[in-house]
């Protein structure tokens, strides 16, 4: 299997995943690093299969502003990013922590990039990896909203990894 066929457009291995994310890994990251094992363990699974890796990262949403420009705050439609977020995209839109993320992953040579949802909890991560057809979600087994991810009809693989596990 091709790198194209996985979702991702570009031929070197430690860019960030484009297009739609099909064969994703989606690892649930946080900015104060307590979910460092989470991302170990995806970036594991990624080295092992050959996918990319997205950090999702859990504190972004917010009640009172979006993580990334909207259609009004930005200049337009095409300010809302289309896929993951690299490093400077990333810093550019106050989660520094998570870029440090980025970078550390892509340093190992894998392709990985960070996402911003705007909207908390497990069901907006289950929504966000089916839209996009991950292959896999890492999380937390402490996450508050894990049950929701737990779910045997969303068709993709939950890796929990046990709560004191970090690294």
């Amino acid at each position: 299997m091709d790198r194209r066929s996985r979702g991702m457009t570009s031929t070197r291995a430690a860019d960030p995943p484009r297009d739609g994310l099909r064969g994703a890994v989606i690892a649930v990251a946080t900015e104060d690093d307590r979910y460092a094992r989470v991302r170990e363990r995806a970036a594991d699974l990624a080295r092992t299969e050959g996918r990319p890796v997205v950090l999702y990262d859990w504190d972004a949403p917010s009640p009172i502003a979006s993580p990334v420009p909207t259609w009004w705050s930005g200049d337009g439609p095409g300010e809302q990013p289309a896929g993951p977020l690299d490093e400077h995209d990333l810093e550019m839109a106050g989660r520094a922590p998570i870029a440090r993320q980025v970078r550390q992953l892509r340093a190992r040579g894998i392709a990985v990039g960070g996402w911003l949802p705007t909207n908390h909890g497990g069901a907006a991560l289950q929504s966000f990896a089916m839209s996009r057809g991950a292959a896999a979600i890492v999380v937390p087994a402490d996450l508050d909203d894990a049950g929701v991810l737990l779910s045997p009809t969303i068709g993709m693989r939950i890796i929990t990894v046990p709560a004191g596990d970090r690294r």
